[in-house]
């Protein structure tokens, strides 16, 4: 199978992926908003969880690194992780177990995720056929500044939904708690994200960081900065 007919099935997929939102997830009445059933995590959530861990914690992450250095494997790293997001995002709407409200974060959430890694996917597999005459002339070269931005956003965003898959299995931040469980999730996230970024940018992007003649400083503080505006404006008690 070539690389370009690779993307065109692992487009298709994906996009099958969209259409699974008409199937009846095991959601239950018995819940009320934001709340979980007491039943054990079965095995087809556990596999959800490790899917969508691997794609969106370690796949993806090291993928936009790779892309950013230009390296062979982005495209195979990147397909990796789309498999198994389609592969986790139906053993979501297939385990039993512990249910969950129809409502919840988490669940609201996850259509947008699919949606900007649909887009990503067919971007991609439209770079990849190297178009370069009439209008491509142009839009070729804002396909792949929107590329790399969705790359970079999409580990950020997958992160954010993992935390609300931690926060709707355990029942987290609710009522009065929501304020002070937000800062502590926002905090300790800045230092997660943080300690990735270091490690994959001193591990794989030093002929990126060579091209833009740039330290590995100045992009820490820049990160730095950002997280403390985000901290400083939205870590604070209220009602």
């Amino acid at each position: 199978m070539t690389l370009s007919s690779s993307f065109r099935f692992l487009l298709f997929i994906v996009i099958s992926v969209l259409f699974t939102n008409a199937h009846e997830h095991h959601e239950t009445n018995e819940t009320t908003d934001g709340d979980a059933t007491l039943e054990p995590i079965d095995g087809i959530l556990l596999a959800h969880i490790v899917s969508m861990f691997l794609a969106f914690a370690i796949i993806f992450p090291t993928g936009m690194v790779l892309g950013l250095s230009q390296s062979r494997w982005h495209v195979p790293v990147q397909i990796a992780g789309s498999i198994f997001t389609t592969i986790g995002y139906f053993l979501g709407h297939a385990h039993g177990g512990r249910e969950f409200s129809s409502n919840n974060i988490h669940s609201l959430f996850a259509p947008y995720l699919i949606y900007l890694l649909i887009c990503q996917v067919g971007v991609g597999a439209y770079l990849k056929l190297h178009l370069t005459s009439g209008p491509n002339k142009w839009f070729r070269p804002l396909s792949k500044k929107f590329h790399k931005l969705v790359g970079i956003a999409i580990p950020v965003i997958g992160y954010i939904q993992m935390v609300f898959g931690v926060i709707t299995t355990n029942v987290w931040c609710r009522g009065e708690n929501l304020v002070q469980c937000l800062a502590h999730f926002i905090m300790g996230s800045s230092f997660i994200a943080y300690g990735i970024f270091l490690i994959l940018m001193l591990r794989l992007a030093s002929g990126w960081l060579q091209r833009k003649g740039k330290s590995q400083d100045y992009y820490d503080s820049w990160m730095i900065m950002t997280w403390g505006f985000v901290n400083t404006f939205t870590e604070h008690r209220g009602n």
